[in-house]
């Protein structure tokens, strides 16, 4: 049976994850499962505590469970990627949540639970993972999205932003992505960019930002990448230019329910590996955490990443597979 491991943290959602773990450890308590739980206590230490657990597995395989965020997610794919050993099982007790949404997982805390416990010694399925490398060194890992630009800008004054905690209390958490985008709309300048998809070379003039998709959401909801794909071996790229400010406002209406595909200023690309280089310094993101600035080189590696067959998943199971 593979070893089943928590990292928790207890305040994703202004605490709502601890509230959500209390109903997990009870519920584990009375059907007498056996788990060990370690808890974040700041920025990155989701990252430390998955490659820790990884480590102590010594070589058998075992199943990390995150209770938090698409930030704490975030953290512990970065800590395990490429990882034999490991299965990730996400209980969404965040603000966002837009890897459950994109990878139609459920979406109730306990609901997500139940589903990892029928499935703690099924084949798990496989999925992309992309990766990032800022200024020629640093390396980091997305399961969502990459972006440079202003949505990278927004997502990280969103994470700065007492308004994130006030709309969390509400329940509301994607109302604090929307406010924090129109108070950043009108200071923000667009800039020249420059990729570079599998060998071939674009440029786009006034570029408000550039998106590459592992799965359609972002910010809690927005689907800004419709087709994007977790397990196609492709990454999906998006560029979004030569859109003045007034007419941005429409097109975040539409970002809702895909409309904005229809807009001329929107182009869409497909591919392996880009490279994203400005004129000038852009703000990046990957899962909506702040990475650095451009230049950035991005890769796809498909199917690394072990995820639980939970219940109510639409994705089949398939084998796992190792990769180097």
């Amino acid at each position: 049976m593979r070893k089943l491991n928590f990292i928790v943290n207890p305040v994703a959602k202004n605490g709502y994850s601890l509230k959500i773990w209390r109903e997990i450890e009870s519920l584990l308590h009375a059907q007498e499962i056996p788990y060990y739980a370690r808890f974040t206590e700041y920025r990155g230490h989701a990252r430390e505590l998955a490659a820790e657990i990884a480590d102590s597995l010594a070589g058998e395989e075992g199943i990390i469970a995150v209770v938090g965020g698409d930030g704490t997610l975030h953290e512990t794919v970065n800590g395990v990627c490429g990882r034999d050993n490991i299965v990730i099982a996400d209980i969404p007790a965040g603000s966002g949540n837009d890897f459950s949404r994109g990878l139609k997982l459920p979406f109730e805390p306990i609901a997500a639970l139940k589903g990892v416990l029928n499935n703690l010694n099924s084949a798990p399925f496989l999925i992309d993972v992309g990766q990032v490398t800022v200024g020629g060194k640093d390396v980091h890992y997305f399961v969502n999205n990459f972006g440079a630009g202003f949505d990278a800008k927004v997502a990280m004054e969103v994470n700065r932003s007492s308004s994130k905690k006030f709309f969390n209390r509400l329940s509301m958490g994607t109302l604090a992505y929307a406010y924090v985008l129109i108070k950043e709309l009108f200071a923000y300048k667009s800039k020249t960019v420059r990729l570079i998809i599998d060998g071939k070379e674009y440029e786009f003039d006034k570029t408000w930002l550039v998106n590459i998709s592992n799965q359609p959401y972002i910010g809690g909801g927005m689907k800004l990448v419709p087709d994007a794909s977790p397990d196609d071996g492709l990454l999906d790229v998006m560029v979004i230019h030569q859109l003045s400010k007034i007419k941005f406002l429409f097109f975040f209406v539409t970002v809702f329910w895909g409309g904005h595909k229809n807009f001329k200023e929107v182009k869409t690309f497909r591919g392996k590996h880009i490279s994203v280089q400005s004129t000038e310094k852009m703000i990046i993101h990957a899962d909506g955490e702040h990475i650095g600035e451009t230049p950035a080189e991005i890769r796809i590696l498909p199917r690394i990443l072990k995820l639980v067959k939970e219940t109510g998943s639409s994705r089949p199971a398939k084998p796992a597979e190792k990769h180097s």
